[in-house]
C-alpha cells in the first residue's frame, strides 16, 4: 500500500488510535490523506507515534482537523524527524502564532497553513 486516503471519514480519538497501530506495520506507504477525520489534539499523540515509524511518507495531509497546540507541536518533532516528508498539509481550526511554527519551517519543504498564521 503506497497511498491512503481516509478523508471525510470520522476516525476520532479511537479511530486513530486503530490507524496509529496499523501504520507502524506499513513500510511502503508514501502518501497519508487524513483531511475532516476528526482528528482532535488528545489523538495526535497516538498517531504521531505511527507516523515516526513510516521512513517512505513524503505527503501527510490532515488539513480541517483540530489538532490544538499540543498536537501541532508534536507532529512538528515528527516533521523534523521524517526526511522523507515533502508535504504536510495542516490547514487547522485553532489560532497559534506563525513563529511558534519556526520548527517546522527549517526545510525548504511544502507547509500550508492558514492565512491568519501567516500574519504575525
Amino acid at each position: 500500500l503506497r497511498a491512503l486516503n481516509l478523508s471525510w471519514n470520522s476516525l476520532g480519538t479511537e479511530g486513530t488510535r486503530q490507524l496509529a497501530t496499523a501504520l507502524r506495520g506499513s513500510h511502503d506507504l508514501t502518501d497519508l490523506y487524513l483531511g475532516h477525520c476528526g482528528i482532535e489534539s488528545a489523538a495526535v499523540s497516538h498517531l504521531c507515534e505511527g507516523l515516526s515509524t513510516l521512513s517512505t511518507l513524503r505527503v501527510l495531509n490532515l488539513s480541517v482537523n483540530s489538532l490544538g497546540t499540543e498536537g501541532t507541536r508534536l507532529l512538528g518533532m515528527v516533521y523534523c524527524v521524517l526526511s522523507s516528508l515533502f508535504e504536510m498539509d495542516c490547514i487547522f481550526l485553532m489560532k497559534l502564532r506563525y513563529k511558534k511554527l519556526g520548527p517546522l519551517f527549517h526545510r525548504s519543504v511544502q507547509f500550508n497553513v492558514s492565512k491568519s498564521l501567516r500574519k504575525s
